[in-house]
């Protein structure tokens, strides 16, 4: 009979611990960085959606375009904006909950920002 009502309490407090993961992990965590092909700058940012938070300067419009692509970085809707023809390439890549969500090599800052939206506009 010991043995069952430790089993019980054992399933109890595992599903507890469960469900306290669960829920820490609700809110989307995203790590953002932007780094400059060529060995120049990297930059990064936090950035949390629902509630928005985290140190990204444009978190708002960044959880609002990753709502409008279904958290899907790569079907934001381009913007229009004209663009240099200068190449400085830059790689984007983008981190949900400590997973790799997105990378991508864009041929300048303005065209990854004409893609992604406010995402990497840091």
């Amino acid at each position: 009979m010991k043995s069952l009502l430790l089993a019980a309490g054992l399933v109890l407090i595992t599903g507890c611990a469960a469900s306290a993961e669960s829920a820490a992990i609700a809110v989307d965590r995203y790590r953002l960085a932007v780094t400059e092909v060529d060995g120049g700058a990297s930059r990064s940012a936090q950035l949390t959606c629902d509630p928005v938070g985290g140190d990204h300067p444009r978190a708002s419009d960044a959880c609002a375009d990753l709502a409008a692509a279904n958290g899907d970085i790569g079907k934001i809707p381009e913007t229009l904006q004209g663009c240099t023809r200068e190449y400085q390439p830059v790689i984007a890549t983008a981190y949900r909950n400590g997973k790799k969500i997105f990378e991508h090599e864009y041929p300048t800052r303005c065209v990854m920002l004409t893609a992604t939206g406010a995402v990497f506009a840091f």
